[in-house]
């Protein structure tokens, strides 16, 4: 994929709205250890992790990226609805797909940018297991680096 398709892509994902509400809840759960939403609308899950980012390169690596990544995942494994939360109360659209213990996550960051997250756990994401790793680009082009996220007990 060219720089230009890498751009119309992300641009028309980031563009998309994609808010469903979540009624339900999830008793018994407990931090580390991230528990599905029973009721999501399409069927599927949504997951929460506390999330830390340290860039190794690039003009932002002296800003870790820190929030909460929340995404729900529909019967066919896309992440149909998400959010990042910073620290400062504002958030960031989230769109993506998973499959299996593998999740690709497109962070729709401040004044367009995009920072992509790509995850593994140890256990199928559909089951929102208790920790995901692995590494990340953006916002700026050259910015690159590693995260990690622990799951979030429902209340």
């Amino acid at each position: 994929m060219t720089g230009s398709h890498f751009d119309r892509f992300a641009r028309a994902l980031g563009g998309r709205k994609f808010r469903q509400s979540v009624d339900a809840s999830v008793q018994g759960s407990s931090p580390g250890n991230a528990q599905p939403f029973a009721g999501y609308q399409f069927g599927g899950t949504e997951c929460r992790y506390e999330v830390m980012a340290t860039g190794t390169s690039g003009p932002n690596t002296a800003t870790p990226i820190a929030g909460v990544l929340s995404f729900g995942i529909r019967d066919d494994g896309a992440i149909g609805t998400g959010t990042f939360e910073f620290p400062d109360g504002s958030s960031a659209n989230v769109v993506g797909q998973t499959r299996g213990r593998a999740l690709h996550a497109l962070v729709e960051g401040e004044n367009g940018g995009l920072i992509a997250l790509i995850g593994t756990a140890a256990a199928d994401i559909s089951n929102c297991p208790p920790s995901l790793q692995g590494p990340f680009g953006g916002p700026d082009l050259d910015d690159i680096g590693t995260w990690s996220g622990v799951g979030i007990g429902q209340e």
